[in-house]
């Protein structure tokens, strides 16, 4: 690698921490709810010395990476872990993009793209999935998935290089990376072995004699992985194993469709997956006519719009996917088509919400190897001779790329949910948690954060049913808030707006125990006695 490959590197990573760290520019706690639900553990963590065993604060079966990642980062740096795990997600979102920069010039140096060409193909793909808003959306959010986006690609990378190089370096990092995938992530560990499944038959395709080994680390991968989830005792794992006859079914398609496209004619390489993403969009439309999922949200109209341009990257992948599926050897396709057995198991073996959800994070690992492909795609534009050409397809792409990247931030009108966590809000609920003797009530963002950071005893119930007109206002301690007369209370599946006039009655009536001023100001409203039980309990 020489200098002007390493300058590229660091940009693509500084452009990929950047971004992602825009979050904090807002408040310098978690972007997303969930945040807090690592941090809480971390922290418990560090109180005892361990990883809690038991009580509130257990780490599920497949966080105890990312979570004792975050205790360490904390321990050594002295920096409470719900100020740290901001950073540490930021990092280790930005190791995909510089995978795909890695891969991207790999595979335009096969395809015979030119040398000078081969950085645009490196940039346009690193820096594009830097920036493209729904991935920058999954991999801004604190969850331990984006360490599961980080290990796929790295092991997806590791495996390239084992198999072109033998080195036994390589299959050291790859096996290492296989072993911690369970630990980290359930969906990325199911993605993971699919990407392994894919590129070995790719590799025995080419190479015979490796059908041994392949077949050896296939299964002692699976039984190892889904050994584990069935001690640990990990729920999500049953939506594959309740029907193993489907998953299987799903896995062997998608491996016969990668061999299939390493013989298929160019116009078939380029149908399949345009068939396929216009499939897609289709149940996005759909969506937002009319939940696919009973009992789910449809998509918002501005969601619909913000991803709109990712038209164009699916248009250049599709341009750019014969050329990969003739250099098998490279990983792309294979993370391209892994994450589509995911999509057609959540499609076809029940319609619930935990499927949906399901399917809305897999496709999120099909985004680097499509960004990669439209990388390539606009390297090998820029390189043709009629330079106006060049000039438009790269033009086009940043442009569709760079309007979908506030996508991150559009808080509860894409998303059912509220992201930022302000600091005002998280002490009045640790104010709550440690000050009020009983069962205390707030929306379900307060709620979320108090409950799973401190393990307090609250609920978000008794103010839903009160917003909706269900109930009268509760007889419990109150956390509440000015923004619930604008945007509304926090609930699931919407928000929950209460009238300024209503709200400003009865805080009169109430006894405010608690009050932070600002642009949202926070008030405890002390009541007699204790809440329901709360249904976000563990």
């Amino acid at each position: 690698m020489n200098r002007e490959d390493g300058l590229l590197l660091v940009a693509v990573c500084c452009l990929a921490v950047g971004v992602r760290l825009v979050p904090l520019a807002f408040s310098p706690l978690p972007f997303n709810p969930d945040g807090f639900v690592f941090a809480g553990k971390a922290r418990a963590a560090l109180a005892a010395g361990h990883l809690a065993a038991t009580g509130d604060f257990v780490p599920a079966p497949d966080e105890y990476v990312f979570t004792s990642l975050l205790a360490a980062l904390s321990a050594v740096t002295g920096v409470p872990p719900r100020y740290v795990v901001q950073v540490q997600v930021a990092v280790l979102g930005a190791v995909p993009p510089l995978v795909a920069a890695a891969l991207a010039r790999d595979l335009a140096r096969s395809v015979g793209v030119p040398r000078p060409h081969r950085r645009v193909a490196a940039a346009a793909a690193g820096c594009g999935l830097a920036v493209e808003g729904l991935y920058l959306w999954r991999t801004t959010t604190v969850n331990a998935e984006v360490q599961g986006l980080a290990f796929v690609a790295l092991l997806a990378l590791a495996l390239a290089r084992a198999l072109s190089t033998g080195r036994r370096a390589w299959w050291g990092v790859a096996l290492a990376l296989a072993a911690l995938l369970p630990f980290t992530h359930n969906l990325s560990a199911v993605i993971g072995g699919l990407v392994l499944a894919t590129f070995l038959a790719l590799a025995v395709l080419r190479t015979p004699r490796l059908s041994g080994a392949a077949a050896a680390l296939l299964v002692g991968f699976w039984a190892y992985a889904i050994g584990y989830y069935e001690v640990a005792g990990l729920a999500e794992i049953g939506r594959f194993t309740d029907s193993p006859g489907l998953s299987l079914a799903w896995g062997i398609l998608v491996v016969a469709l990668a061999l299939w496209l390493t013989t298929g004619s160019d116009r078939l390489r380029r149908a399949a997956p345009s068939v396929v993403a216009v499939g897609g969009v289709g149940v996005f439309v759909l969506n937002a006519l009319r939940p696919v999922y009973p009992g789910s949200v449809p998509t918002p109209p501005l969601l619909l719009a913000f991803m709109a341009p990712l038209v164009v990257v699916v248009a250049l992948a599709a341009r750019g996917l014969p050329r990969a599926a003739r250099t098998p050897e490279n990983p792309t396709l294979a993370l391209l088509l892994a994450p589509l057995a995911v999509l057609g198991i959540g499609l076809t073996a029940g319609m619930t919400v935990d499927y949906q959800g399901m399917v809305t994070r897999s496709q999120t690992f099909m985004h680097l190897a499509a960004l990669v492909l439209a990388g390539v795609t606009v390297a090998r534009a820029t390189a043709n001779r009629r330079r106006a050409v060049g000039v438009a397809v790269a033009a086009l792409f940043v442009v569709s790329l760079l309007a979908t990247a506030p996508f991150p931030y559009t808080e509860h009108r894409t998303k059912p949910y509220q992201a930022i966590t302000y600091p005002a809000e998280f002490e009045a609920a640790t104010f709550a948690a440690e000050r009020v003797p009983h069962r205390w009530a707030g929306d379900n963002h307060v709620v979320y954060v108090a409950l799973k950071y401190t393990g307090t005893s609250a609920t978000d119930r008794a103010v839903a049913e009160w917003l909706r007109g269900d109930a009268p206002p509760p007889n419990c301690t109150v956390i509440a808030q000015r923004s619930w007369t604008t945007v509304g209370a926090q609930a699931f599946p919407r928000m929950l707006p209460m009238d300024e006039s209503a709200y400003d009655r009865w805080l009169a009536r109430g006894d405010v125990v608690y009050a932070v001023s600002g642009p949202d100001p926070l008030h405890a409203v002390a009541g007699r006695e204790g809440c329901e039980p709360n249904p976000l309990a563990p």
